[in-house]
């Protein structure tokens, strides 16, 4: 039987080089791993070892499925009877091979729902993403399958349809994950006051709350999600309301503060992302490549399983959530948005003290 007493330093050292999967089973050795695991200072120390390891890398896609059993069953044989199902899949980011299918609770109830972002190995989702503020918003770590619902805003807006966008990311200085959300009324882009100024809000998980921001905005960001997020700063491309000129504009998580920066000349219309340096660039066509800037070669993404993939983040496993210790996957998920979540209490269950 394995000692109860804290492990030393070598153990943990050993235990920060396991994959998350290998460290959610040694939780039941005994509660001072369990404790040990949970910890925030180990979750760091977990997450930083493994960010060096490239072969931990992978690309997250939400992809679509088209159901064409349902074609063949109708009449009607257009494209628009077949059943369009979500999933979202782990591919290699160093062979774009497939991994692994991932499962969601959301998955089942709705269609609607969002992958907003991706940090540390933890995603921010909304659903329903619809022309009205109300939505449900969640943190989830797919490798932990721990799931925080975040706490509604308190803020009141008149019921007008709007246009949102998000910003999701972590101040490293601060070791805090953080949600930014800018609230436009729709007639906004098109009139000069707007009848409804925007609202900017944000979101701290160290408190679990919302602080509105003061600030007035003179632009329109074009986006629901931010295209970039570096050094606890999210990214958008935004649109002046007077003469519809188009730009860079970041906000900084910690300062709270909007700043503009010019359009490169050179940027095209396309979805990106990136990780170690290297970007996803999306062709007109819909072809996927990978860019490396510092030898300058494309390289073309062959995602053979699905080529319908509508989502693509960078993605590392991670113990990040794990303190939180209550809310796991949902039972079940109801389509008016109401959920009840399986609580389970960590330490009291096969723990040997």
């Amino acid at each position: 039987m394995i000692s109860a007493d804290p492990p030393g330093d070598e153990m943990t050292n050993i235990l920060s080089r396991l994959p998350v999967e290998a460290l959610m089973q040694l939780r039941s050795v005994c509660k001072s791993w369990c404790n040990l695991i949970r910890d925030p200072h180990f979750v760091n120390m977990h997450m930083n070892q493994h960010s060096s390891y490239k072969e931990s890398g992978y690309l997250i896609g939400k992809d679509i499925i088209l159901d064409f059993a349902e074609i063949e069953e109708c009449k009607d044989t257009t494209l628009d009877v077949a059943e369009i199902k979500e999933c979202c899949t782990l591919y290699s980011d160093e062979t774009f091979a497939e991994h692994k299918k991932m499962e969601f609770p959301l998955w089942e109830s709705t269609k609607s729902f969002q992958i907003i972002g991706c940090c540390n190995g933890v995603l921010f989702l909304v659903y329903p993403l619809t022309p009205r503020s109300c939505c449900k918003m969640y943190f989830c770590n797919p490798a932990t399958k721990i799931i925080k619902n975040l706490s509604n805003s308190p803020v009141q807006l008149p019921d007008v349809r709007v246009h949102v966008a998000f910003g999701f990311g972590w101040v490293p200085w601060l070791d805090e994950y953080k949600v930014v959300r800018i609230l436009y009324s729709e007639q906004m882009n098109l009139i000069d006051p707007p009848k409804h100024p925007p609202v900017v809000e944000i979101y701290s998980l160290k408190t679990d709350s919302w602080t509105k921001i003061e600030i007035e905005l003179s632009y329109f960001i074009i986006s629901h999600t931010a295209e970039a997020f570096l050094d606890g700063c999210a990214y958008w491309v935004a649109r002046k309301v007077i003469n519809k000129n188009d730009f860079v504009v970041f906000f900084n998580m910690a300062d709270h503060v909007f700043e503009e920066i010019k359009l490169p000349s050179c940027l095209g219309d396309g979805a990106l992302t990136g990780s170690n340096g290297e970007v996803v660039f999306e062709s007109i066509e819909g072809h996927l490549s990978l860019y490396d800037p510092r030898n300058q070669q494309f390289q073309d993404l062959h995602f053979q399983e699905n080529p319908y993939i509508i989502e693509l983040f960078a993605y590392k496993e991670s113990l990040v959530l794990l303190d939180l210790g209550t809310e796991y996957w949902p039972s079940e998920f109801h389509d008016d948005g109401n959920e009840e979540l399986e609580s389970q209490t960590q330490e009291s269950r096969n723990l040997r003290r």
